[in-house]
């Protein structure tokens, strides 16, 4: 009993102490902010926006982007319509943006999904930066900005940054704005203390050259933003960095059901199984046994040993404090306070949720995305 009590408590204050390193740490992490006078020359930036039957926000998208305070014969927006079947081409063409080209998939039979998307994109691209979002997503008006002071600066070979959801006044809306935030959190501790490396499209950055070296996987119709961060930090970890900055988030919006929910996290889950890096896998594996151990400890004790009970109950009471600590610092930053409103019911919603992905993770397979069957 004492060796159990023991070995439990290590486990719990190792949880706790990690979630408290990474709070710290995005603490102490500087907001960064326009350089003076905006004294950093400007290198040509292509901006890659990929879109599959998105014409209800490819207007607010592109014109997000063209309300950046980067000048226009500065950047060019490189639109690639991946076969949609609604009005996205019409209604981006309606916009008459000077700079903007479009390039339609459909001319091109053998290709298809966002991984060959970028690709033809980079291959059509004029900048010696590439900045990529999603069709989805709203950009900040200094956005490109950051991206050409962060890259030309740090000699950075890519950049990866924050992402916000538009919270909303309902469980599902606040447990995602949540576990992003968690998630970017995790993000910036792993990749600039250089343990693990992930990435979003959504938001990242990276030179061309880079990217043409890249070793990116070639078997997933997804995933070039994990692949090509870890293939980038494998030939140099100095060469990525998390950027974390008001000034560049880029917003996007929840997924407003749970049938959609579910199959955009089984996406994610299903491709994780191909990611390279060993402390990710290790962080990832980590979190996860804790909740399992959480678990084991209450049904183990209703059943067999009370004694369980006060463990397992202890590990979820601190859980609870690091977790709700780690969140507060963040939903303060982002200015979004009341996500914090769903917390408790948000907090154990987390353990399904969590054997969900790790289930989706190890066994799945096939994922449909917009009407198509990915592998």
């Amino acid at each position: 009993m004492i060796l159990y009590f023991f070995i439990s408590l290590i486990y719990i204050f190792s949880y706790v102490m990690l979630i408290l390193k990474v709070t710290g740490y995005w603490q102490q992490a500087a907001d960064i902010s326009l350089a003076p006078n905006n004294t950093i020359p400007r290198k040509f930036i292509s901006v890659i926006v990929i879109a599959r039957n998105e014409a209800a926000h490819i207007e607010a998208c592109l014109g997000s982007i063209v309300q950046n305070k980067y000048p226009q014969e500065d950047y060019e927006i490189i639109l690639i319509d991946d076969h949609s079947e609604d009005r996205t081409v019409k209604r981006a063409q309606d916009l008459y943006i000077e700079n903007l080209s479009i390039h339609s998939l459909a001319n091109k039979p053998k290709m298809s999904g966002k991984k060959a998307a970028l690709q033809y994109a980079i291959s059509q691209a004029k900048g010696d930066i590439i900045a990529c979002t999603d069709a989805d997503c709203q950009v900040e008006p200094q956005w490109l900005n950051i991206i050409n002071q962060s890259l030309r600066l740090n000699s950075q070979s890519m950049i990866t940054q924050l992402i916000a959801f538009d919270d909303q006044e309902s469980i599902l809306s606040r447990f995602q704005t949540l576990d992003l935030m968690a998630t970017m959190a995790f993000s910036l501790y792993g990749i600039n203390r250089k343990f693990y490396y992930t990435a979003n499209g959504a938001n990242m950055a990276f030179s061309k050259s880079a990217y043409q070296a890249g070793d990116l996987q070639s078997k997933m119709a997804s995933g070039d933003d994990v692949f090509l961060i870890q293939a980038m930090a494998v030939r140099n970890p100095e060469s990525v960095k998390f950027i974390k900055s008001r000034l560049s988030i880029v917003s996007t919006g929840v997924e407003k059901t749970i049938s959609a929910f579910i199959s955009q996290r089984k996406r994610w889950a299903t491709k994780s199984k191909a990611y390279a890096s060993s402390g990710l896998v290790k962080m990832q594996s980590f979190i996860f046994i804790f909740h399992l151990y959480i678990i084991i400890n209450l049904i183990w004790g209703v059943l067999v040993w009370p004694i369980m009970i006060f463990t397992g109950l202890f590990a979820l009471f601190l859980k609870g404090i690091a977790d709700y600590l780690l969140l507060s610092e963040i939903s303060q930053y982002y200015r979004q306070p009341k996500a914090l409103k769903w917390y408790v019911l948000s907090f154990i919603l987390f353990f399904p949720y969590i054997f969900f992905m790790a289930g989706a993770a190890v066994f799945g397979n096939r994922i449909k995305w917009k009407g198509r069957e990915l592998t």
